[in-house]
This record gives C-alpha cells, structure tokens and sequence, in this order.
C-alpha cells in the first residue's frame, strides 16, 4: 500500500492512547522483529518492511512510495534460550501474515470512521474503493495458517491467475499451509521449493514477489504493450540472489551455529547414525569437506555451473502429509484469457509448454510462463544481453515441474527451523526420531522459547493451535521404527540412539 497511507493509520486496538498502527509495539503483535532506526530506516519499521521509492503500478502508470516486504520478513527467524534473543537471518519467520492483514483492514476502516484530516479521508476511501475492485481474497480453508505458517503456493496461484487475470473462477482455497523455509545455501540446490519444483531462481523469486501482491499486467485493457509489465524489481531480486548465493560453493548466506554447550562424547556417537540414517537423503554436513566432492554434484551444465544435488523422495517413500505436492499437481487454471498475449510471448520468445491447454493451465506451466514473460519483458525494456540475461537468470534453465515428492535438503542450522516437518507438524527433533505414535497430536506454534534438549520450540500454549489428525497438518511419515507402513525409513531408534543423533544435529552448520 502507500508507504505514507500507511504510516497515518490508527491503531484500531488503542483509541484512548490514539497511536499508530506502525507502532512498533502493534507489529510486535503480528510475530514482525524490531529493527533500529537508521537514515534508511527512519520510521523505525520491522526487519523485512521496505519503503519502494521507484515503484510504479502497471495499471495506471503512476509511480509513487509504496510499503512492501523484502525476503527478511518471512525469512528471518528468532530464538529465545537462555534469557537471549538470536537472530537467525534467513530462517523461518514466526509472523501471521493473515492477521497482519485482517489488522490492516481494521485499521483502514477504524482511521476513516474517526479521522478529521480531510486529505487523508479522500486518500483512504480512494485506497479501499481501489482495493476492493481489484482484490480477490483467498478462501479460508481448515487448516489455519496462522503464525510460522503460509499457503505459499495455492495463494500465488490465487494471485497471478485469480487477481491479475481478472478470473475469479481460479481461486482455490488455502488448505496446504508450510513454514517459512530457512533460505541458507538454497541458491546452491539443483531444485528448489517444498516440493522440488523449481530449477531458476528468476522464476522462484519472480514467483515469490507476486505471492506477495507485487503487480503483473495480464489483461488487455488499454493497449497491449502493456502485458507482462510488472512492479516486480527484478535487479533488487538479482542482487539479494548474489548475496544469499556468495561466490564459493555452499557459500554466501550460512546456517546458524548452535548458540548453548554440545555433548562432543554423544555428538560423536550420533554422527555414526547420520551417517547409517540420514546421510543418503540429506547428504553430507555442509561443514564437511565431503560434500565438495563431485560425486554430491551436478556436472557441470552449458555455463560451466555446478549445483547440489538435492533428492526428491516420493511421497509413498516419505509418508508426509501430500497435500502441499498434489494440491499444486493438480491444479489448473482457465488462463484462456492468457490467448491475447501468445503474439507477445512469441516475440518475447516464451513457449507455451507442448500439450499444454491454455483453458485449464497447469500450475507449473502457469508458474513458468508467466514469471518467464515478466522477465523476458523487463530485459527486452533494458537492452539487456543474452549473456547479462542468463547470469540474471542464475545460469540455468528455466525449468517448473509437479513432482509428487518432497526435497530432502542437507540439515545445516535444522536446529534453528522448528517446528519441523514442510507444514511445521513436528514439535522437535526428538519427535521426529521417534514412531508416529509418540509425537505430540496437538501444540500450539507462536512462542520462540527453546527447548535445548529435544531441540524445538518449547510446547506452550501461545498462538496458532496446530491439530495433526487433520489433513494438511499430518504428522505422519519420516518415521524410524519396526514395523512396515508407509512412511517408515529407518529402524526404531532407542531413546539414547535419538538424543545422541539431536546431539549431533546441534553441530551441523
């Protein structure tokens, strides 16, 4: 939204006190860290808030201040021991986006009943008329997101070919909420996402920014140029992908260590278990001299690159909750209207994939051909070079698939990512060890108090209620035990066999 529309809001929870809703006390609230107040700051706002100077709106042309998010608000976590808070930069945010945007629409309606400032009455009512012609709202759907939690995908899709295609007969409820992923050497992975999806990282963080309501034109309206115009700021994206990546292999952005005392005696004795366990599906510590050697590598492609080999487990194998996988193999849009740009996309050089039916678009075909297009178009705008182009586009292809399988990644700062599991079911390490049947059913995810011992957050009652007998929040699979079911991967460890392996864990960074 505006960025100064937002910081004349009221706080709709303290009108006696008559504050901002950009105090930082209220967006403490919705699970946002503090930052300090600097030059670039000077609002004081959260980690992750952003003012855009140079936004523009595709729509009308209008450049203005808008207040966005940049990646640091979903990805940066935090963890209390000890009577310390540390920062876990890149890890999974503990924030409720849903309430954050319930709390705004309070706010917009509390401002504008109780404002006497004329100029900001007009700007309000301008902005709320606004968003309510243009905004479609995702269904609400069992499970909650709630704190730690999104629906990343299902409300992209809901975005781009429900809002920006002006179809409202493509929005899905949200019904496959995951945490936050920790973002440490993923530039490295052959795939990435959840799910194994995606092989660009132009296409994953086009495809981000547009979960987050960046703007794309994908409608004829006016004229057709238009198309494919974003406020997707694609050199800001480039850059914080450099940053995360670094220049040396597993470099850039690293896990956090384990900030309290390890057992090096049980550390020992857990590393031989990681190693019989674990190590083929998550592969060697990334602190290890191991996994630099090539057989743990792809060979390297057309540019000279090489990227880790990450392991997709099917999902008869691993026996975690699916909804996430097939929700986004299965789903489909009518992007019929998609059939007004196919002279744009042939002169940008963007493929409708073969078999593909515009009428009922893959999630995966949609996904690439769009962020593809946005790209491509940004490009062309800047006489951007096929060399400047492939190194934007991270030198690799631009590749979406819909496997039915989860991506196991190497467990470098696992430690700091709780709850655990892709939808977060899991309470702690210790759990995950353990047989189906001795993991806690229900806890509630908000605190950031640590438990040391069973590494997780601690089981308080605080925040989103999370019910695993319900689908979406299953805590099933990735399990260690002696009998045959879906889902089992190993043998059933003693309890001294799994606090030895946690031990160890807390040394992978």
């Amino acid at each position: 939204m505006p960025y100064d529309l937002f910081m004349a809001l009221l706080d709709p929870t303290n009108p006696t006190e008559k504050k901002k809703f950009s105090d930082i006390e209220n967006l403490k609230k919705f699970g946002f860290i503090p930052s300090i107040e600097t030059k670039r700051n000077p609002d004081g706002l959260p980690i992750g808030f952003v003012k855009d100077k140079e936004f523009k709106n595709p729509y009308t042309g209008v450049e203005m201040k808008m207040l966005g998010f940049n990646c640091a608000a979903c990805h940066t976590g935090e963890v209390h021991y000890k009577g310390e808070k540390f920062l876990i930069e890149g890890g999974q945010a503990m924030v409720d986006m849903g309430d954050f945007k319930n709390g705004i629409k309070k706010a917009l309606e509390y401002t504008l009943k109780t404002t006497k400032n004329t100029e900001l009455k007009k700007a309000l009512i301008k902005y709320i008329k606004q968003a309510e012609s243009t905004t479609i709202y995702s269904p609400a759907a069992f499970p909650e997101e709630g704190i730690g939690r999104i629906d990343a995908l299902t409300r992209i899709g809901n975005l781009v070919f429900g809002e920006d295609l002006r179809a409202t007969e493509n929005v899905r409820p949200v019904t496959a909420p995951v945490s936050y992923p920790p973002l440490w050497t993923v530039p490295w992975f052959n795939w990435a996402q959840y799910n194994g999806s995606i092989r660009q990282p132009m296409v994953r963080n086009i495809g981000e920014a547009l979960g987050i309501n960046a703007l794309v034109k994908l409608t004829i309206e006016k004229e057709k140029e238009t198309l494919f115009d974003s406020s997707v700021n694609i050199p800001n994206l480039v850059k914080i992908e450099e940053l995360l990546q670094g220049t040396e292999k597993l470099k850039g952005l690293t896990a956090p260590q384990y900030p309290g005392g390890i057992d090096v005696q049980k550390a020992q004795q857990g590393r031989a278990l990681y190693t019989e366990l674990c190590q083929s599906c998550h592969l060697p510590p990334v602190n290890s001299k191991e996994i630099l050697t090539d057989k743990y590598w792809e060979k390297p492609n057309e540019y000279g690159k090489q990227y880790l080999i990450t392991h997709n487990i099917p999902l008869e194998t691993i026996g975690t909750d699916p909804t996430v996988a097939l929700e986004f193999y299965k789903r489909t849009a009518d992007a019929s209207k998609l059939a007004d740009a196919l002279p744009l996309l042939t002169e940008l050089k963007v493929k409708i994939p073969a078999g593909a039916d515009l009428n009922a678009l893959g999630a995966n075909d949609g996904l690439k051909v769009v962020t593809e297009a946005i790209a491509k178009k940004w490009y062309k705008k800047e006489n951007k070079s096929q060399d400047e182009q492939d190194k934007m586009n991270g030198y690799r292809k631009n590749i979406v698939l819909k496997p039915l399988a989860y991506r196991a990644r190497p467990l470098n700062g696992v430690w700091a990512t709780p709850p655990y599991l892709h939808n977060g079911s899991i309470l702690n390490i210790y759990e995950l060890l353990s047989p189906y049947e001795e993991r806690t059913k229900v806890f509630y995810s908000g605190t950031k108090e640590f438990d040391s011992v069973n590494v997780g957050y601690k089981n308080l009652p605080i925040g989103t209620k999370i019910d695993t007998t319900q689908p979406g929040n299953f805590n099933t699979g990735h399990e260690f035990n002696n009998i045959v079911r879906q889902g089992v991967i190993g043998r059933k460890l003693s309890e001294e066999e799994r606090y030895t392996l946690v031990e160890y864990i807390k040394t992978l960074h």
